[in-house]
């Protein structure tokens, strides 16, 4: 079965397509630390290299670790949504939207 994928399918997928989930997965069968910072690694550079490089390194370091302990990728993917909602709040506020 071959199917084609892009680089950011691939890195950050979905929880109704393969990706991270399975790169969670893959890394795991090398032990649950290279698993999870690996993972949280790729995650990490999929952000890029730049000024949110560090925070979706710990956001990746507890949505991978949700995944090894849970089996599901969902509980990773309510903490990206949290993540994401609370860095949104926080940047209207220091703009004065809020």
């Amino acid at each position: 079965m071959s199917r084609s994928r892009s680089a950011a399918t691939v890195t950050a997928g979905s929880p109704s397509r393969p990706g991270w989930g399975e790169i969670v997965v893959g890394l795991l069968r090398y032990g649950a630390v290279v698993g999870v910072v690996g993972s949280a690694l790729v995650f990490a550079l999929a952000h890029g290299l730049n000024a949110v490089f560090v925070t979706a390194l710990v956001v990746g370091l507890v949505a991978g670790e949700l995944r090894r302990r849970s089996g599901s990728v969902w509980p990773g993917v309510v903490t990206h949504v949290v993540h994401n909602a609370i860095a949104q709040v926080v940047a209207l506020a220091f703009a004065g939207v809020l």
